[in-house]
């Protein structure tokens, strides 16, 4: 189980890392050219998301008496421009009902979602070369370097264990195996499906794809977790496919067998029932 939790431990490391480097070369304008306007989209959504959630908040305020006044009716206007057409059919100084409030909340709920998904599927279009060099760097040191450390990444060789053939511990595993394993756990092709339909699709198709390729992503990233813990050799889908495994080594070198079930564990079990 030992051998379980390294691994688990040593990918989220390496993927922190990983994410670093992609991080800090996104950040050349000659490398990512719409940085700029990146952030400038990041400050508009977050001050978006903080003007709708102060207004949730003022919304039982201007209605404690159950009247919208001329003074709310005008802060309306000046601090949310964006949701005034919300409050079309609140009349100032008109007495509203529980209904009319709801409603209200509704409405300015929807128009929050609108303006986020908008903005979501602007930012995402422009984070495009963000996805290229993400499948870069996740080749270059899941792939190359675990390659070149002959199935290690750094915090792989920190924990002691390492990738090998399942078959062959001691046969080298090829560079195209390590580049495939590389893509299958960064979930690449997940982030390079979603790039391809931002540009394809209609905003509400998009949405809706989005919406289902988030919840795959989950489901993915389950799977290979459920895999490896329910096997007893610890081994995940991609080390399936790629007929690899991942041991654990002592300081000596050698190998340490671990199962979650051990033979005399098994007797004991079977003699219970």
């Amino acid at each position: 189980m030992k051998k379980i939790v390294l691994r688990i431990l040593s990918f989220i490391l390496d993927l922190g890392l990983a994410s670093l480097f992609i991080y800090a070369i996104t950040m050349f304008s000659f490398i990512n050219p719409n940085i700029d306007e990146l952030n400038r989209m990041y400050k508009a959504f977050y001050k978006e998301d903080a003007k709708f959630k102060n207004l949730s908040i003022k919304i039982d305020e201007y209605f404690k008496d159950e009247i919208l006044s001329e003074e709310e009716n005008a802060e309306i206007f000046s601090s949310f421009s964006n949701y005034k057409d919300c409050f079309k059919d609140i009349k100032v100084g008109e007495k509203v009902t529980t209904g009319d409030i709801n409603k209200l909340k509704e409405n300015i709920s929807t128009s929050n979602m609108d303006f986020m998904n908008e903005r979501i599927i602007e930012i995402n279009k422009l984070k495009y070369m963000d996805t290229v060099v993400s499948l870069i760097v996740y080749i270059l040191y899941f792939g190359l370097l675990a390659y070149i450390l002959n199935g290690q990444t750094p915090f792989k060789r920190l924990f002691r264990i390492k990738v090998v053939d399942k078959d062959n511990p001691q046969k080298r595993i090829s560079l195209i195996k390590y580049i495939i394993r590389a893509i299958l756990i960064s979930e690449i092709l997940i982030s390079l499906t979603d790039l391809i339909l931002i540009f394809s699709l209609s905003k509400d198709l998009y949405i809706n794809a989005h919406y289902w390729i988030t919840q795959i992503k989950y489901i993915y990233e389950m799977s290979f977790l459920v895999c490896m813990v329910i096997r007893d050799d610890s081994r995940s889908f991609h080390d399936l496919i790629l007929n690899t495994r991942v041991l654990r080594y002592d300081k000596n070198g050698h190998e340490i067998i671990e199962q979650l079930f051990s033979d005399e564990n098994e007797e004991n079990i079977n003699k219970a029932n």
